[in-house]
């Protein structure tokens, strides 16, 4: 049986204290990629490519790196498009390392592994040198610096030229090149083409953390030889994205990429998103998952990737559309219960919003009529919203109590839902939860932080310094000044929860 292979999830810096500030969003729906044309032909036989990858999308096939002649373009007489691919996940969510499609077929996978982890990060390293006189050494592949067995459905000849790294030919990151398919859909970081090296090791990339040394964590890659066309992305530049930290190449063609889509959500600070993985019927999903649309039929919703555990906790969303004009039936809050929103759980549940009788450790705020829901009971609570508001939902673990806000203001005069205690959930751990009520759905767009597909205007960070909001996560609660932190591995490590 073909094991999931977990992502990675960092809490602290790695032992020489580099941090990746930075990562960019692709989404598929937008056909997001960028293009660099190398003005010189470099090697074509030895190589190394290293990615940081967080998944959004499952179950479809998605390129990282490919280098395409176009669509159709059949230089060799073999009937195929000639192109070069670099780590490219398959509609069964295996990896292919390395695929050469030009003259003679070749074709290396990652052996009896998934890559099904929406809510970590994966390092892949790929080593190409065709020059080894043994087979299985001419493309190598570790995983959060592991190596991985690999199966050779074709091996590539010795000293073989792969279609790849040569001048005037186009290599498109985040796509297969052609302009109607396989788009990358997630976030990539620290994106680097050695030219004219393969490594034997990983750890010029990363090195295992001292104190959980399961985790592997990023370095800092500047001082490599990146060679004739090699490159560093470091996504730092918001008005450059393609911009080469190495200093020598551009990827000058970028691609519905904008400012929005460079995010905080990083291999050293990775930030909760909303888990695909364990969601209800009928929901679906836009902008790298952070849009969620619930249809009418839907009694159940998604929840955080992440559980809170202890400690005081922020996300907040933007309601942007109804499924039925007038009724902003849209509810969020907290469940103790995962299973409880999704569509595991429908054969037994008979209600599967937030805040339903089938399970008392949920709590939810809804937006049409105000009021806070534990239990199928409604409570006196807040105003109404409706389209382009914002709420703001605030979990204090410390004291038990709920809050929302909307549009920056605290509801019910700052005074706080009361919440049973986390020890007492079936899951040990309450997670954020955005559904829908009876007959009626909506869209939400969430924002834990790390990205956002709605624009904010205050750029407003935690206490701690981490996520950006449309509101405070701090203020006035109960009396007593409170401060929230955003749902990331950082502050998960500062803050126990």
């Amino acid at each position: 049986m073909p094991l999931i292979l977990p992502g990675n999830v960092a809490t602290t810096t790695a032992s020489t204290g580099y941090e990746v500030a930075n990562s960019l969003r692709f989404n598929s729906g937008d056909s997001a990629d960028m293009v660099y044309t190398p003005s010189s032909t470099g090697s074509r036989r030895t190589f190394t490519w290293s990615v940081w990858v967080k998944r959004t999308t499952l179950g479809a096939s998605q390129q990282i790196f490919t280098k395409k002649e176009g669509s159709g373009s059949d230089n060799n007489g073999n009937g195929n498009a000639d192109y070069l691919a670099l780590t490219y996940f398959n509609s069964d969510d295996t990896l292919t390392v390395a695929r050469n499609q030009e003259g003679d077929y070749i074709n290396v996978s990652v052996a009896n592994r998934k890559f099904r982890d929406i809510g970590a990060w994966y390092h892949i390293l790929a080593a190409i040198d065709t020059t080894q006189g043994t087979g299985s050494n001419r493309v190598k592949c570790w995983v959060n610096g592991e190596a991985q067995t690999l199966t050779f459905t074709t091996t590539p000849t010795q000293n073989r030229d792969l279609d790849f790294n040569q001048s005037g030919e186009a290599h498109h990151l985040g796509s297969y090149g052609d302009g109607s398919s396989s788009y990358f859909s997630g976030y990539l970081a620290e994106c680097v083409l050695l030219d004219g090296t393969a490594v034997s090791n990983a750890t010029d990339f990363g090195e295992f953390d001292s104190d959980s040394p399961q985790i592997w964590k990023p370095k800092d890659v500047s001082g490599l030889t990146f060679g004739t066309n090699g490159f560093y992305l470091d996504f730092e530049n918001s008005s450059s994205l393609g911009n080469d930290a190495a200093g020598s190449n551009n990827f000058g063609t970028v691609n519905n990429l904008a400012a929005i889509d460079q995010c905080t959500d990083t291999c050293t600070n990775n930030f909760a998103v909303p888990n695909i993985l364990l969601e209800g019927v009928s929901m679906s999903y836009n902008e790298n998952n952070l849009e969620i649309v619930i249809s009418e039929a839907a009694q159940y919703g998604t929840q955080s990737s992440f559980g809170m555990t202890a400690g005081k906790w922020y996300c907040e969303l933007k309601h942007t559309a109804n499924t039925s004009a007038g009724n902003d039936r849209v509810m969020v809050g907290i469940v103790g219960n995962p299973v409880h929103l999704s569509q595991q759980g429908a054969a037994t549940e008979t209600e599967g919003y937030v805040g339903a009788s089938s399970e008392p450790t949920s709590y939810g705020y809804y937006g049409d009529t105000g009021k806070s829901y534990q239990n199928s009971n409604a409570t006196n609570y807040g105003n109404t919203w409706t389209l382009n508001d914002i709420i703001g939902m605030y979990l204090d673990l410390d004291n038990n109590k709920l809050y929302f806000s909307k549009n920056g203001t605290v509801q019910n005069s700052g005074t706080g839902i009361d919440i049973t205690a986390v020890t007492s959930t079936v899951a040990g751990a309450y997670f954020f939860a955005f559904t829908d009520t009876s007959s009626y759905g909506g869209t939400v767009q969430v924002n834990f932080g790390g990205a956002t597909c709605y624009s904010i205007s205050s750029a407003v960070a935690d206490a701690n310094g981490y996520g950006s909001f449309e509101y405070s996560p701090s203020g006035t609660f109960d009396s007593a000044s409170k401060d929230f932190l955003a749902l990331c591995t950082k502050n998960l490590g500062s803050d126990g929860g």
